[in-house]
This record gives structure tokens, C-alpha cells and sequence, in this order.
């Protein structure tokens, strides 16, 4: 079983490199299977992009993983 968190795209560069913060590293990630603009959130699995997130969908995971 996989466990992924939204993450937000952070910047695309010039050359179309995808950049995400990740525990406070900017990591370069792949957008290969799934094209995204900055402000986007994607799940990610080993540097791979595998699908965009709504905003909504954000909130409920967020919801799910940070109940009080």
C-alpha cells in the first residue's frame, strides 16, 4: 500500500522543470505523466507526479491525517 500527502508545485523554471518543498528541500520532481502549472497540488510517488489533487480534496486528506 502507497501512502501519499497533496503536495503544491512551487515553481516551473524556464525549462520546464516542476519544483516542489518538501520538509523544507526543493525537490525537482516529474511531470511526465501528468502536466501542471504552479499552484497545482499533485500527489507524488518517487519524484513522479501521479495525479492533480483539488483544493478540496487537500482539505479533506489534511482533515483526515490532522484530526484532533
Amino acid at each position: 500500500m502507497c501512502l501519499a500527502l497533496p503536495i503544491k508545485i512551487k515553481k516551473i523554471d524556464k525549462d520546464g522543470n516542476v519544483f516542489v518543498n518538501f520538509s523544507g528541500k526543493k525537490i525537482r520532481v516529474s511531470d511526465v505523466m501528468v502536466k501542471v502549472k504552479k499552484g497545482d497540488y499533485v500527489y507524488l510517488r518517487d519524484k513522479l507526479i501521479l495525479a492533480k489533487v483539488s483544493e478540496q480534496e487537500v482539505e479533506k486528506t489534511k482533515n483526515l491525517f490532522f484530526e484532533k
